[in-house]
């Protein structure tokens, strides 16, 4: 049967489908939808080390309710407050800061009840009319967050108001498909979820192998205690640069008219561990910084603020390349050191750690190539370098394959919105 369509102010929709306001779909109650108190309702001293919760901004983290770091405040300041409370199947919403991010109130950790502050609202849905993960989904919608995010208050401090929400229009299938539409798509977020959980699990097991590994290696029972720690006894503990060969420089600017790659210090992810941005760059237009050669396997560790973990490894594809002088450039010596153990290596907590304690300055924190150089590290053979390397890269691509598998559901969910959500695509009730 071929659906036909009309025009609406939400966009074009199913002919049998409804726009309704938001205040059309909320819950027979006087609060149904508030935010939190403003001004002096709540002070620094006003908080406690139990009581009623009190939800911020920074709980609802990518449309998901997070219960972590949550305040308290005293019963007697609560009720005070009553206008503002919020139980579990709410739906909140931020209103100032990350407009237009919403979450369901899944669990209070036990607690009756809670209270949010000024830069969240409340939604409480009457689910006769509208089914609530329907509406949370729509909610989510790229479009319908941009629409909401088009109706805050233009000022310094832009804010999406309570008058500007009812108004707001939604699209409201038959009851019965969106039963079905929020089935389909909490399907998705749900196979979502335990892609995270896999993700989370995998990176525990690396860290808990790092720890092991770096400290026992593999089979060995007979150890020995060392100037950094408790290490195998077959193991050696060397200066890092005993294990590398030197980095040339190269100032690109000598050649001006060729084109060549330039990685700077903000170019390295500190949770994926690799260069995620390059920029192509003619060799006049070669900032001061670009002098630092690249090569395959060479290892780059940002010496500025050296706690944010900006290491990589270099890829094929940039060899031959030139990073910033923000990087340490560690270049393996093949017969000594294998590049994939040092890299592994220079993530440690240890190393980190021992690298934090050496930086000096306070807006511009960084440590020196020679702090890093003079690392001392533990040192297997080269073949059991070999073997760890193998097993914790071996670990990287589980989480790498999760990570990806966790892309196409996301792009998944993202068209599946885009054709349930306006009806493009009906579904069978």
């Amino acid at each position: 049967m071929q659906v036909e369509f009309k025009k609406t102010k939400a966009g074009i929709i199913p002919r049998d489908w409804d726009v309704v306001l938001l205040s059309e779909v909320l819950a027979d109650k006087k609060y149904a939808i508030v935010d939190g108190p403003f001004g002096s309702h709540l002070k620094t001293s006003d908080y406690v080390s139990s009581g009623v919760p009190v939800l911020q901004g920074k709980n609802l983290t990518g449309n998901k309710f997070v219960w972590e770091d949550i305040r308290f405040i005293t019963h007697e300041k609560a009720n005070k407050l009553i206008r503002s409370k919020v139980v579990e199947g709410d739906i909140l919403m931020v209103k100032i800061g990350s407009i237009g991010y919403s979450a369901i109130i899944s669990s209070l950790n036990g607690h009756e009840f809670a209270i949010i502050p000024a830069n969240l609202l409340k939604i409480s849905v009457n689910e006769a009319k509208c089914n609530k993960t329907y509406l949370l989904q729509y909610l989510w919608n790229e479009s319908t967050v941009k629409r909401i995010q088009s109706r805050a208050s233009q000022t310094a401090q832009p804010a999406l108001s309570i008058k500007e929400m009812k108004k707001f229009p939604i699209i409201l299938p038959p009851f019965s498909e969106q039963m079905e539409i929020a089935g389909i798509l909490s399907s998705v977020d749900d196979a979502s979820k335990k892609t995270d959980a896999i993700i989370e699990e995998t990176k525990q097991l690396k860290k808990g192998l790092m720890q092991k590994l770096f400290a026992e290696g593999i089979g060995h029972t007979r150890f020995k205690e060392t100037k950094i720690g408790r290490i195998p006894e077959a193991w050696k503990v060397i200066r890092l640069d005993e294990l590398l060969v030197k980095a040339r420089q190269r100032n690109p600017g000598k050649k001006p008219l060729e084109p060549f790659k330039y990685i700077d210090v903000s170019a390295v992810s500190n949770k994926l561990f690799r260069i995620t941005e390059k920029a192509v760059l003619l060799g006049r237009d070669a900032p001061s910084r670009a002098r630092k050669e690249i090569r395959i396997d060479d290892i780059i560790y940002a010496t500025v603020r050296p706690y944010l973990k900006r290491i990589a490894m270099v890829p094929k594809e940039l060899d031959g390349e030139i990073c910033s002088t923000g990087y340490c450039v560690l270049r393996c010596n093949r017969d000594k050191s294998f590049p994939q153990y040092i890299f592994f290596l220079m993530l440690t907590h240890r190393v980190t750690e021992t690298l934090k304690n050496l930086q000096v300055g306070t807006s511009y924190p960084a440590i020196s190539d020679s702090d890093v150089c003079k690392l001392l590290v533990p040192t297997p053979p080269y073949s059991e370098q070999k073997q760890i390397a193998q097993i914790l890269s071996e670990v990287d691509a589980k989480i790498e394959k999760e990570v990806a598998t966790k892309a196409e559901l996301e792009q998944l969910k993202k068209g599946l919105m885009q054709v349930l959500l306006t009806g493009k695509v009906r579904v069978k009730v």
